[in-house]
């Protein structure tokens, strides 16, 4: 048992018909059809063109860049700032939340003391 299909049977007139398909979709070349325009062809026309009459090519436009990229540590402690001064906090009062101990993690025990 294998992946390919099995075979089908196929009659003259549909191979015919698929052939006739094949021939009227086909073209010789890209500029019989309509509406198509082969951007790379004419850029390379350009450069030989350039080349061929010792012409300087236009350099293409410098990519468009976003906004710099955002800082999300700055982002971070600009929400912390916000929100206690929306408190009534300053940076030298002590945060009313609870502390944990350094090195818990959420959902997990508190570190043991060694012994």
């Amino acid at each position: 048992m294998g992946i390919a299909p099995s075979p089908a049977a196929v009659s003259e007139e549909e191979l015919a018909a698929a052939l006739d398909l094949i021939e009227a979709r086909s073209v010789d070349s890209l500029d019989e059809i309509p509406g198509l325009t082969d951007r790379y062809a004419q850029a390379l026309a350009d450069v030989v063109d350039a080349k061929l009459h010792a012409l300087d090519l236009a350099r293409p436009a410098e990519l468009a860049r976003g906004p710099h990229p955002i800082d999300l540590m700055d982002m971070l402690q600009q929400s912390v700032r916000d929100a206690r001064a929306d408190r009534g906090e300053t940076e030298d009062t002590p945060s009313t939340s609870r502390t944990r101990p350094p090195g818990h993690r959420p959902g997990r025990d508190p570190p043991r003391a060694r012994v």
